[in-house]
């Protein structure tokens, strides 16, 4: 059952499920109809908890920096993603899991085109996530691919799943555009700083649509796929007695 309310003008759509886990996904609002449907469909395939968060300022509080609008005459890009990434913690984050009865939560984070990127940034700023998805993510954004490879990795979350549509790349504008190479050479900077990325190219798909399917694929990515052997180190020990 899909509980919906509003909590400081911020709609969540929230499914309580059993244990520590606990999803939270930054939708566009545009697809919280196209959500709800995919959640009905498939409530109770992944573990815990689901609270998907739409109506925020998109444009400012899922940037890191402040930068230039991609068009001349829309408004720049404020770049809150530290406020925002605050209130998380010490407002929504608090008050949804003590509604829900969860302590010591297992987070995930599931960014779409803007907040995938601020999934990835936010992801590299603070322990708060086990998982994180970023699909379609906007990782063409001004400075967010030199900043990743500066950046000084010690820990993150234990995976990361990241998507994009094949058809991406092909727009007119010139910082968008650039999507599938920022992309490309993030995945390629974190997994040199150890960092467990699976990668998914999806074929004939645009941008971030449709969305049901490929949330499919990154849940199942992060939750279903079996564990690889330097994950588990007991089947690494069983293998290695196989052998």
């Amino acid at each position: 059952m899909i509980e919906s309310r509003f909590y400081h003008s911020i709609q969540l759509d929230i499914v309580k499920g059993e244990g520590r886990q606990i999803c939270y996904i930054l939708l566009p609002s545009g697809l919280r109809e196209d959500f709800l449907k995919w959640m009905s469909a498939n409530e109770g395939k992944y573990p815990g908890s689901f609270v998907a968060m739409s109506g925020m300022d998109w444009n400012d509080t899922m940037t890191p920096w402040p930068a230039d609008g991609v068009m001349k005459k829309e408004k720049p890009f404020g770049g809150h993603a530290q406020r925002f990434l605050r209130a998380l913690k010490e407002d929504y984050f608090y008050q949804t899991e003590a509604d829900l009865g969860i302590r010591q939560a297992e987070r995930t984070l599931v960014g779409i085109s803007l907040s995938g990127l601020f999934a990835i940034w936010a992801c590299l700023q603070s322990p708060l996530f086990t998982r994180v998805a970023c699909i379609s993510g906007s990782l063409w954004y001004e400075g967010f691919k030199d900043w990743v490879s500066k950046l000084t990795i010690s820990d993150g979350p234990l995976k990361i799943y990241m998507s994009l549509g094949t058809k991406e790349a092909s727009t007119k504008d010139k910082r968008m555009s650039s999507v599938e190479a920022c992309t490309k050479a993030i995945v390629e900077s974190l997994k040199a700083a150890g960092l467990d990325i699976d990668y998914q190219s999806e074929f004939a798909v645009s941008h971030f649509s449709p969305i049901g399917p490929r949330l499919t694929n990154a849940l199942d990515s992060l939750f279903l796929a079996p564990e690889s052997p330097q994950d588990n180190p007991a089947a690494e020990t069983s293998q290695d007695s196989a052998a």
